[in-house]
C-alpha cells in the first residue's frame, strides 16, 4: 500500500519522521503550508496533463478528414474532372476514417488496465507516446506510391487511436487523483472541456 505524505494525518506524519533520520527532510516539509503548496502544484500539473491529452484526442480525430480532402485534391483543387494527387483505394475509403475509432476501443479496453497495473503516470506516458508516434509516423513516413502512403497512414491512425482511446480513462483518473469527489468531478469536466477546442483547432 502506497502512502502519500500530503494526505497523512498529523499523528502519522510525526510517526514517520523517524523513518527519515539522516535524510534531507525536516519538520517543515510536513507543515500545513508546505503540504497545501505541494497539493496545489500536483493538482495543477494533473489538470494540465489531462487538458492537453483531451485536446489532442479531438484534434487527431478531426485532422484525418482534412488530410484526406487535401490528398484527394489536385494542388488543393477539387472537382469531377480533377486528377487526385493520391488516389484513394477502395479499402481506404471504407476503413481509413474508422480505423482510429477501432484503435480507440482497443486503447480504452487495455490502457485502463495498464493504469492499474503500472500506475497512472507510466500508462499515461505510454498513451501520449503512442499518440506522438502515430502522428509523426503518418506525417514523416507517408511517402512513395499512393498505395504505400495510404497504408502507412492507415496503421499510423490505428496506433494513434490506441493512444487516444487510452487517454479517456487515464486522463479522467489523473485529473481526479487524490482530491475530494466534488472537486474531482469539476476537474474531470474541466479536462474534458478541452475536447471542444481540440475538435475545431485543425480547421
Amino acid at each position: 500500500q502506497t502512502t502519500i505524505f500530503p494526505t497523512m494525518t498529523v499523528a502519522a506524519r510525526n510517526d514517520s519522521y523517524s523513518d527519515f533520520e539522516g535524510s534531507n527532510l525536516n519538520e517543515e516539509d510536513f507543515s500545513p503550508q508546505k503540504t497545501k503548496k505541494n497539493e496545489s502544484c500536483c493538482c495543477s500539473i494533473n489538470c494540465l496533463v489531462s487538458g492537453l491529452s483531451n485536446f489532442s484526442i479531438q484534434y487527431n480525430y478531426a485532422s484525418a478528414s482534412i488530410a484526406t480532402a487535401i490528398m484527394t485534391s489536385h494542388h488543393d483543387a477539387l472537382g469531377p474532372n480533377i486528377r487526385e494527387d493520391y488516389p484513394e483505394p477502395m479499402w481506404a475509403k471504407e476503413f481509413l476514417l474508422s480505423i482510429v475509432f477501432t484503435g480507440s476501443v482497443v486503447g480504452m479496453l487495455t490502457m485502463g488496465y495498464l493504469g492499474d497495473f503500472l500506475g497512472l503516470k507510466v500508462a499515461l506516458a505510454m498513451t501520449n507516446g503512442m499518440i506522438v508516434l502515430g502522428a509523426l509516423a503518418s506525417a514523416t513516413l507517408s511517402w512513395g506510391s499512393a498505395e504505400t502512403v495510404w497504408t502507412v497512414i492507415f496503421w499510423s491512425r490505428f496506433i494513434l487511436g490506441m493512444g487516444v482511446g487510452g487517454n479517456y480513462p487515464l486522463s479522467a483518473a489523473k485529473a481526479s487523483q487524490s482530491i475530494p469527489l466534488k472537486e474531482a468531478i469539476a476537474r474531470t469536466g474541466a479536462a474534458f472541456f478541452w475536447q471542444g477546442p481540440g475538435s475545431v483547432a485543425p480547421y
